[in-house]
């Protein structure tokens, strides 16, 4: 059996082709996808969607994890192809940048356009780096940095996780949160947390993706079993939903939903968070049958 095979057989994916540098392009099941725009190296271990629910290096483990986190995918992998414990993990490569020696990025033009206080940039550590005009949010758990995100703010403007971050073992801010009697709110983004709590509502984590892993089920529960999922307010974040939802209800949480009030797509570019309702699974169920009517939610 081929790779290709097993992923289509064992893992339920359909593989469109295969490059020379053995590259596997496939259609993604965590968003609606028409244009294979998941794309997994077996030989390097490094996996990314062009939609952005899921992008590492932690080899074919890290990805198998990452799509099917339900399942032990990876044990069979190895049955198979016995040769992938063989490969030698690659040497960690230096950080590009030392978070800690950066300044603070207070009166930050950027993050006041933005709505993040200057209260917010001392709680959280943000920084910024002058070379490459960006701004830096250090993830630290139990106090311990574990890595950054980075935003571009001019060039090139979007994310960038540190090199080898350990999304599985992450909750941003863990240390921080204050979950409330109704639970914690979950979404994807750091923004979409910082912008939260600069206005107050603090019992927020992010899972930096979509998709949630093993490793932050985990955590959760270490924080509370009442859970608000707060996708996007479109399908492939409705979907990416539906998948959190059955994967965590079978560890017994108590799941329900919220959307970024006054029709923003997310939390990150919300200006007041007074309107923010809360949905049971039952009325997401029913939703989910008009995607049309997330707009007036």
């Amino acid at each position: 059996m081929e790779v290709r095979d097993f992923l289509e057989k064992e893992a339920g994916l359909k593989v469109l082709r295969e490059t020379r540098n053995g590259e596997l392009m496939m259609y993604c099941p965590l968003h609606d996808d028409n244009n294979a725009s998941l794309a997994v190296n077996y030989r390097t271990g490094k996996y990314h969607c062009f939609g952005g629910c899921v992008k590492g290096s932690n080899g074919m483990d890290g990805f198998l994890k990452a799509i099917k986190p339900d399942q032990d995918l990876f044990t069979r992998y190895v049955a198979m192809f016995p040769m992938a414990l063989r490969y030698e993990e690659p040497e960690p490569k230096k950080d590009e940048i030392e978070v800690e020696a950066l300044p603070l990025a207070t009166d930050n033009g950027y993050l006041a356009s933005r709505g993040i206080s200057n209260e917010t940039v001392e709680e959280f550590q943000i920084k910024y780096h002058r070379p490459f005009d960006a701004i830096v949010v250090p993830l630290y758990m139990n106090k311990e940095l574990k890595g950054y995100v980075r935003r571009n703010i001019k060039t090139n403007p979007k994310y960038l996780n540190s090199v080898n971050l350990d999304r599985d073992g992450l909750l941003f801010p863990f240390d921080l949160v204050e979950p409330t009697s109704d639970g914690i709110i979950v979404v994807e983004g750091v923004f979409d947390v910082l912008n939260a709590y600069s206005k107050g509502v603090r019992n927020v984590v992010a899972t930096l993706g979509g998709a949630i892993s093993p490793g932050q089920i985990k955590l959760l529960g270490r924080l509370n079993r009442n859970l608000i999922l707060c996708p996007d307010r479109d399908s492939s974040g409705v979907r990416i939903a539906d998948r959190n939802t059955k994967l965590l209800m079978k560890y017994g949480f108590h799941i329900s939903y919220t959307f970024a009030p006054d029709g923003h797509k997310d939390f990150g570019d919300v200006k007041t968070f007074r309107n923010m309702r809360t949905h049971s699974f039952f009325k997401m169920a029913a939703l989910r049958q008009n995607l049309e009517s997330l707009s007036g939610i």
